[in-house]
């Protein structure tokens, strides 16, 4: 059962993620960005990234983008509670956006993504 984390900007809830990749020793945590009501997801986050001055790379010919942290973007646990670290970025194509954390410390990593931190290990057996 995958589970759904909110994506929070600005308070309002945007969207969701299932973080479904992991790069436990890094502390990488990363997933596809759903945003249902955005016509375009990609034009919704590079047009919020324009007028915020928040610094992006931004390809259109290619349709890629990717964002330095964006403040105030939270994902947020199905009890409320809001994955720690630096703060998130979203990168991605026309077709698909990928939101993504790092540094998320390693005891909360442990503990809320053991899946991520299984398959990382099994790599090793």
């Amino acid at each position: 059962m995958e589970i759904q984390y909110k994506v929070l900007l600005a308070g309002k809830e945007i969207g969701y993620t299932h973080l479904e990749y992991g790069d436990p020793p890094m502390g990488v945590v990363h997933g596809k960005l759903i945003l249902p009501d955005a016509e375009s997801d990609y034009d919704f986050v590079r047009n919020y990234c324009l007028e915020k001055h928040i610094e992006l790379h931004d390809d259109t010919d290619i349709g890629f983008i990717s964002t330095a942290i964006i403040p105030n973007l939270i994902i947020q646990l199905p009890a409320g509670e809001a994955i720690p670290g630096p703060g998130a970025f979203i990168d991605g194509g026309l077709n698909e956006l990928n939101i993504n954390l790092r540094e998320v410390p390693s005891p909360f990593y442990e503990t809320e993504f053991p899946h991520h931190v299984q398959r990382y290990n099994e790599m090793f057996e």
